[in-house]
């Protein structure tokens, strides 16, 4: 990727100047337990007809940390599923309890349930699809209405009236997105005004007009705008209701073969049996609704989707989809700013590199457990100044060719005065072509630091790192630092290893299995004996398929013990070749 594509990038549809509108300063990282919390059961935010004419109380439970220091919280409204006759507030109370400990306001609201069914029988049997969707719409109009009075009492709460979210699960994401995307009069539905009465036999029940899209509840000068949407297996009436530039940002997640709200163009219900989804209405799901906001062309950060193969109403690992979607809304509010430094390395991991082409091989990208977060922080490694929860679309890993991703890279910067000290560091992904990029797949990575002389190492999960001799003068330009040559100094003595052929290079060692800073084939803690661990410990020929570890030492997607490309060799190799007993250090300080 040439200098120009980049800065391309950046520019993107003037996203920092738009994110610099939202930042603020985001020491607490929102995605660790850090206070204790406060909560405030079913307070009371309104009042509203059902659709049998009763009204309803309509209640909400508020959870706040302690402590925090914070005077304007992001504010994150849960709405949770049922299928629009089910559910309750209290089903997400964990969840806000969880998120309150990490430094959210969370809310979890109830509105107004049910509709009516068969003459024979009730919900979920509808009488008929428009019934689904006043249904919908009623609950949406509670929702802007809970939004509105939480942002009311803002001051009280010490919560922000800017970075409000929405997150719903099911009837609650359809909730969430009609709540969000609804901004138009027009498009209130037309099942929603006056319609047919409900015929039940000798009975008759009217259907009166529901009102504006916006409902009546606390029209207390509050819009009910929001950030932005987490949808988790949610839909929509019609794509068209999401508009260019994609405001609000959206997060949404799906298992393509969900059986109760499809994943595309489906009647709700479809897969349910004893006909209980024929009077349903037709959605739009998450696999065609991306298909509208690509074409949208949102611009980075404003959109993430989470595709999963499974045919479950339900999220595949609750914590990861969970931490993914709050990072997403983290950093729409804790964006990097422009004004921060950024640098473009350079660097070739031995293990995939192949001499002939001058390219790494990216077999990794293809397998189901490639991270979308990045792994450092599982590995127990402590990212500094806001690095670590970096994470990817999964579309990143579509790109083919010489920027193909590869793996995950951990880049430092050190102090120019002290190179042992971390100042700060990020995860980004390294390119088949040696480019370590950011988060997106492409850009350049920002630090959030002012500008001055700083040394640059890059570290992987299992070769050993390289920093450079000296101090590197950074600022907004991203400066590129070519690790690949040799013309390029490092910090101490032979940090990488030179490699011939038709494209002759310098590279990192590979065979840091343990992901510490010495390679050892023989002894304790050696690199050598964890591989045949992971194929099973015995059997020295057998081998491990088509998954993401550290073992991996070339990094073909196999583990193997012994035999051709086998991933023990490179280590007895780099610490010498004939004596097993030698080590390799790394030259990180």
């Amino acid at each position: 990727m040439n200098a120009s594509q980049r800065a391309c990038v950046l520019a993107a549809c003037g996203l920092f100047g738009a994110w610099a509108a939202l930042a603020q300063d985001c020491s607490i990282p929102f995605t660790v337990p850090m206070f204790e919390v406060r909560a405030e059961m079913d307070i009371l935010y309104g009042s509203a007809t059902r659709y049998n004419g009763a009204m309803q109380e309509l209640r909400l439970n508020l959870y706040k940390p302690v402590g925090d220091g914070q005077t304007e919280r992001p504010l994150l409204i849960l709405i949770h599923g049922g299928g629009f006759f089910d559910g309750d507030r209290n089903d997400l109370n964990a969840t806000c309890q969880d998120l309150a400990s990490k430094g959210w306001a969370a809310a979890t609201i109830s509105y107004r349930l049910d509709f009516y069914g068969t003459w024979l029988l009730g919900s979920p049997w509808a009488y008929d699809p428009a019934e689904v969707v006043r249904a919908a719409y009623r609950a949406q109009q509670d929702a802007r209405g809970a939004i509105r009075f939480l942002k009311g009492r803002s001051a009280q709460d010490s919560t922000s009236t800017t970075n409000v979210m929405l997150m719903g699960w099911s009837a609650g994401a359809i909730t969430a997105l009609h709540a969000a995307y609804v901004d138009d009069p027009s498009e209130k539905p037309a099942s929603c005004y006056a319609i047919g009465n409900v015929v039940h036999f000798l009975s008759q029940y009217a259907r009166p007009d529901l009102g504006p899209i916006e409902g009546y509840l606390n029209q207390n000068g509050m819009t009910d705008d929001v950030l932005a949407v987490v949808s988790n297996y949610g839909g929509l009436l019609d794509t068209s209701l999401v508009s260019s530039p994609l405001d609000p940002a959206l997060y949404m997640y799906h298992q393509s073969g969900d059986p109760v709200v499809g994943c595309n163009h489906q009647q709700g219900l479809w897969g349910m049996p004893l006909g209980v989804g024929d009077n349903y209405p037709y959605l739009y799901g998450s696999c065609v609704t991306d298909l509208r906001v690509q074409h949208l062309a949102p611009a980075p950060g404003r959109y993430f989707y989470h595709p999963y193969t499974g045919n479950e109403h339900a999220v595949h690992d609750p914590a990861a989809i969970m931490l993914e979607s709050t990072l997403f809304l983290r950093d729409l509010f804790c964006s990097p700013q422009l004004a921060g430094i950024s640098v473009a390395p350079r660097v070739l991991l031995e293990g995939p590199y192949d001499a002939s082409t001058g390219l790494m091989s990216d077999a990794l990208r293809s397998l189901g457990g490639f991270p979308l977060t990045e792994p450092y922080s599982a590995m127990g490694y402590v990212h500094t100044e806001g690095g670590g929860n970096e994470f990817i679309q999964p579309t990143v890993l579509n790109t083919s060719g010489p920027d193909a991703i590869v793996d995950w890279v951990l880049l430092e910067l050190r102090d120019a005065n002290d190179a042992s000290v971390v100042l700060a560091s990020r995860s980004a992904l390294l390119q088949r072509d040696g480019d370590v990029v950011d988060a997106d797949g492409s850009s350049p990575v920002i630090f959030e630091r002012g500008p001055g002389p700083y040394y640059i190492a890059v570290r992987h999960r299992n070769h050993l790192g390289a920093m450079t001799a000296g101090a590197v003068a950074l600022d907004a330009a991203p400066a590129t630092v070519d690790l690949t040559i040799a013309s390029t100094a490092t910090y101490g003595t032979e940090a990488r290893k030179p490699v011939v052929g038709l494209y002759p290079a310098e590279v990192l060692w590979a065979g840091n299995v343990d992901f510490n800073t010495e390679l050892k084939y023989t002894g304790l803690g050696n690199d050598r004996d964890p591989i045949l661990f992971a194929i099973g410990g015995s059997v020295p020929t057998a081998v491990l398929n088509d998954e993401y570890r550290m073992e991996d030492v070339n990094m073909d997607g196999v583990v193997k013990y012994v035999g051709e490309g086998n991933d023990r060799d490179p280590i007895l190799q780099n610490v010498g070749g004939n004596v097993p007993t030698n080590t390799r250090q790394g030259q990180l300080p």
